[in-house]
């Protein structure tokens, strides 16, 4: 390839002012004119060498942060290398926030399918197909990845009886990272569509990639996209709820039994199942009595000048009295609207 190489200092990385072509070794200024004059050819196959040794030993270790940078420098040198735009854009926004997340798939999705096109260039078909496999398969585990943590955020805090060391119930922290998980979650769903659609397209192109390959990439991202949607949680107790509607997780159920007609459907359960006011008032009195046992160590810790006893005993132990104590108030509540269900169902029936 050709690049400017300074007449001064041999240096080869020149960043252009106005209209100058400044040489970043030296300082050295040259014109447009001057700079076609000392415009040669430079073999760059020891520095794409060692770059491409780099990279591929970051992936080994699944460092893909710094697998990303390598493969970013290749790609600067050849744009239509396949495995450094694949890995460039795969690596990308390893670290994000909570917030970036659902962004972070959307990116996966919008710019791995240009991958396989590039992987079907110049090579045999075997050559081809096990690059479609592996963007396939290192694409679906990323996205994966990040559809998990947005399911680890909201699993912090499900459950009515997580209390903050001020003893209140965490729904209203709750609440606040819901639409955050949410949208993490249906952005990695829908990030598998793209995929999807450039494999159907490439199996009916004509390029030659077998049936076999495309149907085995195809179920990996759609079983991927049917288990994402169906990530439950659970905002109150007894509780569960999905991120996503039912009637669409069953339609990808039936994209998957498309290719695989053996496949069975989780039961959907349409009503969530509640807890009585019996089994509520149980588990208060559980974390009450708990709570107790811990506030006796507490203050055996007092009376021997333990330390231990006191930081085992004390705080945790009015935590649980307070839990306790709000599980029988809503057992209380939750029995007085099962007395008043009783009695509408019955003045029905009478009636």
């Amino acid at each position: 390839m050709k690049a400017l190489v300074c007449e001064l200092c041999g240096g080869n990385e020149f960043v252009k002012e106005n209209s100058l072509f400044v040489c970043q070794n030296c300082g050295t200024k040259y014109s447009a004119e001057d700079a076609k004059k000392i415009m040669v050819e430079v073999d760059n196959s020891k520095k794409l060498s060692n770059l491409y040794e780099r990279a591929r030993k970051s992936i080994e270790v699944d460092d893909l942060e710094h697998a990303a940078e390598y493969y970013k420098e290749i790609l600067d040198e050849n744009p239509h290398d396949w495995e450094a735009y694949f890995y460039s854009y795969l690596g990308e926004f390893t670290t994000f926030t909570n917030s970036q997340a659902g962004s972070v798939a959307d990116k996966l999705g919008n710019t791995i399918p240009s991958a396989y096109d590039m992987a079907l260039e110049g090579c045999e078909i075997s050559e081809a197909e096990k690059r479609i496999k592996l963007i396939t398969t290192k694409t679906i585990a990323r996205i994966n990845g990040i559809a998990g943590s947005g399911a680890s955020l909201l699993r912090q805090y499900e459950g009515g009886f997580i209390l903050s060391a001020a003893g209140k119930v965490n729904s209203d922290l709750y609440s606040k990272l819901r639409p955050v998980a949410q949208n993490t979650i249906i952005s990695c769903v829908l990030a598998c569509d793209p995929l999807d659609n450039k494999l159907v397209e490439i199996s009916k192109s004509g390029k030659g990639i077998s049936e076999e390959v495309i149907k085995e990439c195809l179920l990996i991202i759609r079983h991927a996209k049917y288990d994402m949607a169906n990530l439950t949680f659970s905002p109150s107790a007894g509780v569960k709820e999905h991120m996503v509607k039912s009637e669409q997780i069953h339609e990808y159920a039936l994209k998957i039994k498309e290719l695989d007609s053996s496949f069975e459907e989780e039961v959907e359960v349409s009503k969530p199942t509640q807890r009585t006011a019996e089994q509520q008032r149980s588990l208060g009195k559980g974390f009450l009595i708990t709570g107790c046992v811990l506030l006796a160590l507490g203050l055996m810790g007092i009376a021997t000048e333990s330390i231990e006893l006191m930081l085992i005993g004390l705080m945790p132990g009015m935590i649980f009295v307070l839990s306790g104590l709000v599980g029988l108030a809503t057992a209380n509540s939750m029995a007085k609207k099962e007395r008043q269900q009783e009695h509408q169902n019955s003045d029905n029936e009478n009636s």
